[in-house]
């Protein structure tokens, strides 16, 4: 009965926990406090935030671009832009990044033919080369911080660092194990096996989702671009922080702000409420003062700041975003209503 009805208000009871995390933050730190400091913040350096930030969204949306031409050439780099903004809207009224990836994958299908399941391969995929090339670059981090850091932060963060290289050998794994049993023939049964359950509904779509990932080991030069892409986000994202921090006059080397996004590129996906409201603050003020020298009331202004570059910002433009696309899509409009289902393409208008 209780599960029923968690169930049935899982939207209401996330927004009221949100509502009340951001509360409790603010009253945490002082209204007072945050104000103060929200009013002396360097204009300059917060336009030079936002102008890499600018530059983190072109990046990941070259990223996933690269990666869906593995399975379709003709994608257009500034409509798949437009579909990461909708996707950053999508997400804004749900949990974690399920309804802004199947957004995604129902527009790529919608726009330019591609199946959902192949669509949603390409999302994920992106996913995976992020953790991939997130992992590459905070293991050197971590090791010139080694020294500096706090007992808890070596902690913290190496325990995502541990599980970014979980998922990197599971994605290798995964791969590997894809590449052997599309080629290798030799084992009659296993192949037989895979035959019948092509053939099968459910199986057409595994295969189909399945065979986007032997592209990605049979590309490398797009591997590596895809990779290349995930370092400029990494080191775009770093430096946007560094200057943050420098516009509320405190100075902290770029090199935390790499280790700390092996923990956002992990947890975020999975946050508990809608856009992550509240979670993702508190987490970030909390990780964040655990740099040596920092407090809770220093790097709060920061993370407000920070998200609502990141958070508000994006949901404004992606609305925008979604308006133009169904202003030029005509009788194809796309519509939101349907948030929240498994099956987008029944819902739309």
């Amino acid at each position: 009965m209780r599960f029923s009805f968690i169930r049935r208000h899982s939207f209401s009871l996330s927004l009221v926990g949100a509502i009340a995390m951001l509360v409790g933050i603010i009253h945490h730190v002082g209204v007072g406090e945050i104000a103060s400091a929200l009013t002396e913040v360097d204009k300059g350096y917060l336009a030079v935030a936002l102008m890499l930030y600018a530059g983190t969204l072109v990046f990941t949306a070259s990223r996933w671009a690269t990666l869906i031409r593995l399975v379709h050439e003709r994608v257009h780099r500034g409509k798949i832009l437009q579909f990461s903004f909708i996707d950053k809207f999508a997400n804004a009224f749900f949990p974690t990044s399920a309804v802004g990836m199947a957004a995604r994958s129902y527009l790529l299908q919608k726009e330019y033919g591609i199946p959902k399941t192949k669509g949603f391969a390409t999302i994920v995929l992106d996913y995976g080369v992020d953790i991939v090339g997130t992992l590459l670059l905070a293991i050197p981090s971590m090791f010139i911080l080694r020294s500096h850091l706090p007992g808890p932060l070596q902690t913290t963060i190496g325990a995502c660092i541990s599980s970014l290289a979980i998922a990197t050998v599971g994605i290798v794994v995964v791969n590997r194990r894809v590449t052997l049993n599309g080629d290798d023939r030799t084992a009659p049964f296993r192949w037989a096996r895979l035959e019948r359950l092509s053939k099968h509904r459910l199986g057409k779509k595994v295969f189909e989702f399945v065979a986007t990932f032997r592209h990605i080991v049979h590309n490398p030069r797009r591997a590596s671009r895809a990779l290349g892409y995930t370092a400029g986000v990494r080191c775009f994202e770093a430096v946007r922080m560094m200057v943050l921090f420098k516009a509320f006059g405190m100075s902290v080397p770029v090199y935390y702000f790499i280790l700390f996004e092996t923990a956002w590129v992990f947890i975020a996906p999975f946050m508990a409420t809608p856009g992550g409201i509240g979670a993702i603050e508190s987490g970030r003020i909390a990780v964040f003062s655990l740099i040596p020298g920092m407090s809770t009331g220093a790097v709060a202004p920061v993370v407000f700041v920070d998200r609502f570059i990141t958070f508000w910002l994006m949901v404004a433009i992606g609305a925008v975003a979604l308006a133009l696309y169904n202003k030029d899509a005509g009788v194809g409009r796309f519509s939101l209503s349907f948030l929240g289902s498994s099956d987008p393409s029944t819902r739309s208008s």
